[in-house]
């Protein structure tokens, strides 16, 4: 590994790193009055001898005698006036001194309205404050999204954070080491949950993805998401008892009682995309991640993988066929979650069921209802079940490029989504509003990186 190192980057792996501790050693010597020994303790040397010597071997000269030259030139060096004149005097030709004056092209339109504020009102419910969601878990490590999600909470107050790719190989949760021996690794999980709970966000999580140790096949990609089965379900139980098992020694077992826990994403869809190669073989595998759950502690809130909803399989066949699975198996879900996409199969292209989810089998519902078309479908099936009294959670996650105000393919889609809201906000149902927060950062000789975060407004729907 070293000796690839020094291939690739022309220095070897302790030259590279001492070169970075002394650059952010500069930089404290340069902007902060601390201390040599804090500084080299700081930058990351073991002590301020080892520093010292780095240092000198670099600069010709100790970090001390480096501060001191500074200040002293800073001291000496005169300040240079601004002459603002100079400055504007070359944007001077561009003014247009002429003195006229433009009247508005579009006359003002004022519109009044009367009505009474003590007839027929109920008091609002605040649902859209319920859960937030942020998409990938290794996304909270990013210190842009701290910063956004804690200043929303600061403002709002959410109650739930959602997000998959908890088990996603980005977080290094697992790794099948010598002679086929687990190796567990929790440290960026832990600083996850550690922050959501200093800013008052509860995690509901998804169990995704397949850990490429542990994938059947780890060819298997969607959307950089490793998807496949796991190779030995034993195994996989494993990763999760073990899992929940340190949670629960770190935050206790009450603390989780309040978390919410699901698995896998969309299971309904073709294997092409999240679908397992059979789904008698998902149903297993939710049997067996649901008992290993339950094993701790029978209260701890498990429910359905987000189920894709699409308009045409009217039955629900794959979403019924579980839920039967499930009360045949004692396996019966604490809530039941759905995504909702406002698409339908492209008729024109022949599409069928067994081929949706791909862009090419999609088109834009036309249905100016297709939202409260799929609640009240979903909350149908729910009665079909007796489960009434379980939540009923809308997981929609649109293309951004859907809601962007300058395609216009985001027009019907924010056309049903309004639609849907003015008809059944008096009966409660929830409502979805989506945000785009995007970071661009510029590494060398690298891309663009974007971070997004999708604000879901999600609620328990009601009875």
């Amino acid at each position: 590994m070293l000796l690839h190192f020094q291939k690739q980057f022309g220095v070897n792996f302790l030259s590279y790193l001492t070169e970075l501790r002394i650059k952010a050693a500069v930089s404290d010597l340069t902007n902060t009055d601390k201390t040599i020994e804090a500084i080299a303790v700081d930058s990351g040397f073991p002590n301020s001898n080892a520093f010292t010597s780095a240092f000198k071997k670099e600069y010709g000269m100790l970090p001390s005698a480096y501060r001191r030259k500074l200040k002293n030139a800073e001291a000496s060096a005169p300040a240079t006036p601004i002459v603002y004149n100079e400055y504007m005097s070359s944007l001077r030709k561009y003014l247009n001194r002429s003195e006229k004056t433009y009247e508005a092209s579009v006359p003002p339109l004022t519109v009044s309205a009367d009505f009474s504020a003590y007839k027929n009102t109920r008091e609002l419910q605040h649902s859209w404050k319920r859960i937030l969601s942020i998409g990938q878990a290794s996304d909270i490590l990013l210190g842009d999204i701290q910063r956004i999600l804690t200043r929303m909470q600061r403002d709002i107050g959410f109650e739930y954070l959602f997000f998959n790719g908890i088990f996603s190989d980005s977080l290094h949760v697992f790794k099948m080491g010598p002679k086929n021996t687990p190796i567990y690794n929790f440290a960026y999980t832990d600083r996850i949950f550690d922050f959501l709970i200093s800013i008052g966000l509860k995690p509901l999580m998804q169990f995704s993805y397949m850990p490429k140790d542990l994938a059947k096949r780890s060819d298997r990609y969607m959307l950089n998401h490793l998807v496949s089965e796991p190779k030995d379900i034993n195994v996989w139980c494993d990763l999760i008892h073990n899992f929940l098992e340190h949670l629960i020694k770190r935050y206790g077992i009450h603390e989780i009682l309040t978390w919410k826990f699901s698995v896998w994403h969309q299971p309904n869809t073709p294997s092409r995309l999240f679908g397992f190669e059979s789904f008698k073989e998902f149903e297993f595998f939710y049997k067996k991640t649901y008992d290993t759950v339950k094993f701790f502690n029978k209260d701890i809130c498990f429910g359905l993988p987000c189920i894709y909803y699409l308009p045409e399989d009217s039955d629900n066949s794959l979403l019924k066929g579980l839920l039967n699975y499930c009360f045949e198996n004692n396996c019966i879900p604490d809530f039941i979650n759905y995504s909702f996409y406002d698409t339908s199969l492209n008729k024109e292209r022949n599409s069928s069921k067994d081929s949706f989810g791909f862009m090419e089998s999609m088109t834009l519902n036309t249905a100016s209802d297709g939202l409260k078309h799929a609640i009240s479908h979903m909350k149908n099936i729910r009665q079909e079940f007796h489960l009434s009294r379980i939540p009923l959670y809308i997981c929609s996650i649109i293309t951004n490029s859907f809601l962007c105000s300058r395609s216009i393919s985001g027009i019907p889609i924010k056309k049903s989504s309004v639609n849907c809201i003015i008809n059944i906000l008096q009966k409660m149902i929830s409502f979805l509003f989506y945000k785009k927060i995007s970071r661009r950062k510029r590494a060398s000789g690298s891309s663009f990186q974007e971070c997004t975060v999708i604000l879901h407004i999600w609620r328990h729907l009601s009875t």
